[in-house]
């Protein structure tokens, strides 16, 4: 697992460059940004993958580069990423808007792509969730076209498959419960998904929060 670990944090590094660069050529009041470069370059810069290694080596998976590299094992954990990212995101918004206006958030990406510039901060929102279950659908699509490798390597990838599940139901329920974002001001506005971004705009993230905790609730049902 070394080299994968080390190979996962050179590239971490690389990107997290590349991100910061992008971040600040966004600054302008009217700069436009791309959605679809910012969420591969964004896979990347969550500073999940090298954490899969880890998860890989605590579980005793011995995947090679071979059986990762594979398309349909690849598309499982790069979709999971995605399910990472875009839940982060949605929930660290508000503490990101407050810190630096959210430069660099999946939000005002999506505000600032001339695909969907005519969305409201609701509508990105929205669209954001929509995005997530986008991902959650490729993800089992990907997971099951896994071709077999052998009984045990069939073993490792399933296993695999149930820890990226963990990793992106800790990532929602990290995110709720955690005060380093404290998404809801109060127990109300937990029980009705109002999400308070300063005095004058409270948006309602029901369609959003809920899908995700009732993802949760089916995951963990499993």
């Amino acid at each position: 697992h070394w080299p994968q670990f080390i190979s996962t944090n050179v590239d971490f590094a690389r990107n997290t460059v590349r991100e910061a660069l992008d971040r600040e050529a966004s600054k302008g009041l009217h700069a436009t940004r791309d959605l679809h470069s910012y969420m591969i370059t964004r896979r990347e810069t969550i500073g999940v993958r090298p954490c899969l290694v880890l998860m890989r080596s605590a579980r005793r998976l011995y995947i090679p580069d071979s059986v990762l590299e594979n398309d349909a094992v690849m598309g499982m954990e790069n979709t999971a990423l995605d399910m990472v990212y875009i839940a982060n995101d949605i929930y660290s918004f508000k503490k990101e808007q407050g810190d630096n206006g959210a430069l660099n958030n999946i939000i005002t990406v999506i505000l600032k792509d001339l695909d969907t510039s005519h969305l409201d901060l609701q509508g990105a929102i929205s669209y954001a969730g929509d995005l997530f279950k986008a991902a959650l659908d490729d993800f089992h699509a990907c997971r099951g076209r896994i071709p077999s490798f052998g009984t045990e390597m069939d073993k490792f990838l399933s296993a695999y498959g149930d820890g990226l599940i963990v990793w992106a139901i800790g990532n929602i329920e990290w995110s709720v419960v955690n005060n380093r974002y404290k998404v809801f001001c109060n127990d109300s506005d937990r029980r009705s998904n109002v999400l308070r971004l300063d005095n004058q705009r409270n948006l309602h993230i029901r369609s959003v929060i809920c899908f995700i905790l009732l993802i949760v609730l089916i995951f963990l049902l499993l």
